[in-house]
């Protein structure tokens, strides 16, 4: 016979506040359903207790409902006990089964029959409902079980709950449309988090490879792991005996309730960290993501909050080879271990500062014991105005609020400019933005169209042309303030016909007719003949573009940079891509969209393309990651950030490609090659 269909009662006992401080009491509180007791596990008896669990009880929907309709309660006891075992009740409050469901709201509930009433202690709650299909103990969550007996003569079960499970029932949603994941319902004391995992540096590898290999003759290595389900891979690096590479942070925004965020992450798994040589994984740790709120044991009091918690790890990396890892084991010396150093930042997006200025209220005052991990360098950043981010090479899939009102701005700039040109005029400077950008992190599925959506304005170079003859679109860059350049195949047509767009990352969101720029000429290279060579052209704008957050222009390589490394990592952007709606397939996707793809060697995009001129050509791809630009993004940039002036440059034009449904290599026009056709016409 089938199982009827069972569901979780859930609350979750977050936090105190308004209570005296014992310190030599601890604090449980007791929470009676159906006839059955949960006690949650002794806590310190501060003003502010922080308790963080949650109790829940197993039962099937019918007997639930039943519940709903008999008007049943979940009484809930807080006692105080004594160093010599001694408990006093302090009060109780009463939760109405009736309207809950699977949504998850928290609100403070007050202690009733109190011994402290001038005090008003409460508590703060998240109770919900949730499906069950799993869970087939017949009870609850429980660690300790003995029996005592019911008010009504019945006996009962008393248990104990373990610390927070809320990892098996609460999971992050992606929203991609708002650029972070939601964890828990959308309530009023939501905020949003920025969680980073920064990979610093390592030494002493070489000691997870046999000594029988060659070292000169290996590929490459990186490091890989998952955050959030997001599949991160380092850049490569060639020198394992004195491993060098910038570091890399892979970063994701996160809409919740910090108690509930807290609960989440410190039920949260190690996160596997491998490190590869080519195929083969060589060695393995963990990321401790869950010590993230460590630094908030240190704090006592009402003070208890955060703007940036950092913790620092130098984490033991372990061979896979059962040899190699027996000859670690022998290794005394800790300075001679295989390490790697990681560092993990949780930061908030509204300092505490702007938050007690709109409302004191949403303080959030929190207590634990001391840290005792004596090996992890722990720093809190309090009563900051803004968090500064390490300056590191970005991996993350967080979006930043992009800028509201294009008209107002555009209004204020034009006032400014009356008053005061010289003043208010910025000047162009090449390959820098006034937002961060952002490498791709979720690798799973990272294409330009239906991929990642770049943060707004972050590559304030890239335009999108519009041939209005043929309904058709591409991308273009901008290399001067009154030049774009793109793919000669896009705009064959009169300049009457081509209109840019500038200074948007939304098509379809906030244009409006200052986000139009008209075409007074078209400059096509000489040797252009068809799709494929020296598919290069120059749009001479009417009006000058004027620099702005929004807008600015990309640098040009030098003459001697034609020939590009092998795997150098480069950066594609675009509207490509087609949705069903027919009116929209001109157009693409709605939101500017990026990818990270490897410069090829010249060889193998010979393999793939039998007439590929290396002179006028460049190929990418990212076959590990499924990268590809596609139909809509030809025009669009190919670029490489230097890390040594920290500025964008464009190497190559999207031009053409095998198939844009199979991840091949896409073939980009040479820009170095063609500065002497782009110079004499900027």
């Amino acid at each position: 016979m089938p199982q009827p269909d069972r569901i979780l009662l859930v609350i979750s006992i977050l936090e105190g506040r308004n209570f005296p401080s014992q310190s030599s009491c601890q604090l449980t509180v007791d929470a009676k359903f159906d006839g059955e007791i949960l006690t949650t596990d002794p806590v310190e008896f501060t003003s502010t207790p922080d308790i963080n669990q949650e109790l829940a009880w197993e039962l099937d929907k019918k007997t639930f409902q039943l519940h709903k309709l008999q008007r049943s309660v979940i009484k809930c006891n807080a006692y105080s006990t004594t160093s010599t075992g001694q408990r006093e009740n302090l009060g109780y409050f009463i939760i109405d089964i009736r309207p809950l469901n699977t949504s998850q709201k928290i609100r403070w509930y007050h202690l009733l029959q109190t011994k402290y009433p001038k005090l008003k202690p409460e508590f703060s709650i998240c109770a919900y409902i949730e499906d069950d299909q799993t869970t087939r103990s017949g009870g609850s969550t429980t660690s300790k079980i003995s029996k005592t007996p019911s008010n009504t003569g019945i006996s009962s079960t008393t248990t104990t709950a373990t610390t927070s499970t809320r990892s098996k029932h609460l999971q992050p949603i992606l929203l991609e449309d708002k650029g972070y994941y939601q964890l828990g319902s959308d309530v009023p004391s939501a905020e949003i988090f920025s969680l980073s995992i920064t990979i610093r540096s390592a030494q002493n590898l070489t000691y997870l490879i046999s000594s029988s290999i060659n070292l000169n003759t290996q590929v490459g290595y990186f490091f890989d792991y998952k955050l959030f389900d997001n599949k991160i891979k380092t850049e490569i690096f060639h020198n394992l005996i004195q491993p060098e590479f910038y570091p890399e942070r892979a970063s994701v925004r996160i809409r919740s309730s910090i108690q509930l965020l807290r609960s989440y992450l410190e039920t949260y798994h190690p996160i596997e960290f491998n490190l590869w040589s080519e195929n083969n994984i060589i060695g393995q740790t963990h990321i401790p993501l869950h010590k993230i709120f460590k630094p908030l044991q240190q704090k006592s009091g009402m003070d208890k909050t955060f703007d940036v918690l950092t913790e620092t790890y130098n984490l033991r990396i372990i061979s896979l080879n059962e040899n190699e890892n027996e000859k670690l084991q022998t290794i005394e010396d800790e300075d001679s271990q295989p390490i790697v150093k990681v560092e993990i930042t949780l930061a908030r997006e509204t300092s505490i500062n702007k938050q007690k200025s709109k409302n004191d209220k949403q303080q959030r005052k929190r207590s634990n014991s001391a840290n005792t991990n004596p090996s992890s360098n722990t720093t809190i950043v309090e009563h900051e105005n803004s968090y500064r981010p390490v300056a590191a090479q970005t991996i993350s899939i967080e979006i930043i609020k992009p800028i509201e009102n294009h008209f107002l701005n555009w209004i204020w700039n034009k006032f400014q400019d009356k008053i005061n040109p010289t003043k208010s005029r910025r000047l162009f400077d090449c390959g820098k933005s006034d937002i961060r950008q952002i490498l791709p992190a979720k690798i799973d599925q990272p294409r330009i169209t239906g991929g990642i959506s770049a943060v707004d304005h972050s590559f304030p170079w890239v335009v999108n042309v519009i041939n209005l003859k043929s309904l058709k679109s591409c991308g273009g860059t901008i290399i001067s303030p009154d030049t774009i350049i793109t793919a000669a195949h896009c705009i064959i047509d009169e300049p009457k016909y081509i209109t840019v767009i500038a200074g948007a990352a939304n098509l379809f969101g906030r244009l409006n007719i200052f986000n139009y720029y008209a075409v007074s000429n078209i400059i096509i290279h000489p040797n252009y003949i068809s799709c494929c060579d020296y598919d290069v052209a120059l749009i001479k704008l009417k009006k000058q573009l004027q620099r702005s957050e929004m807008i600015n222009s990309i640098c040009l390589p030098n003459e001697k940079d034609q020939k590009i490394k092998s795997d150098t990592i480069a950066f594609i952007a675009g509207w490509g891509g087609k949705y069903q709606i027919s009116e929209l397939n001109a157009f693409g996707s709605f939101h500017l969209k990026q990818g990270l793809v490897y410069i090829k060697s010249n060889n193998y995009c010979k393999n793939i393309f039998g007439s590929f001129d290396e002179k006028d050509e460049i190929c990418a791809t990212n076959t590990y990651d499924n990268v590809d630009s596609r139909e809509g993004d030809s025009g669009g940039p190919l670029m490489i950030l230097n890390k040594t002036d920290n500025r964008w440059y464009l190497f190559g034009i999207t031009s053409h490609g095998v198939n844009s449904e199979t991840i091949q290599p896409g073939v980009y026009s040479s820009v170095s090659t063609k500065l002497d056709f782009i110079k004499k016409y900027l």
